[in-house]
């Protein structure tokens, strides 16, 4: 699958402008959005951007400097991926992995690591 890689930060995305370098996060922060960007194939003519380099950068230093939260995010994967079943008895997920991976990087972005 072809993919083009950009060595800077989209203007589309304001994490770089909305945590600033008093942000108690923004050397982890600036390690992320140094990761760039990926432009991916969808359909015929339709891209989408990635940020899975930055987001895997995110996700490796919080569970360095707050290793309960990977506890906390391991669980919750596990709750939604194993222990629910729909109506139709079978095996339902809450919500995916996405929404989990946002709600952790919302939280960590708002506490510090004493929070946790």
């Amino acid at each position: 699958c072809l993919t083009l890689h950009v060595n800077r930060w989209s203007r589309l995305s304001d994490v770089d402008r909305r945590y600033g370098t008093l942000h108690p996060h923004s050397d982890i922060i600036n390690e992320a959005v140094g990761q760039g960007f990926h432009a991916v194939p969808k359909f015929q003519y339709f891209w989408r951007l990635s940020w899975s380099r930055a987001e895997a950068s995110l996700l490796s230093n919080i569970f360095k400097t707050a290793p309960s939260a990977r506890l906390i995010y391991k669980v919750a994967k596990f709750v939604n991926e194993n222990h629910f079943l729909d109506h139709y008895s079978t095996p339902s997920k809450i919500c995916d992995s996405y929404a989990l991976k946002s709600v952790l990087f919302h939280t960590w972005f708002d506490t510090t690591e004493e929070d946790w």
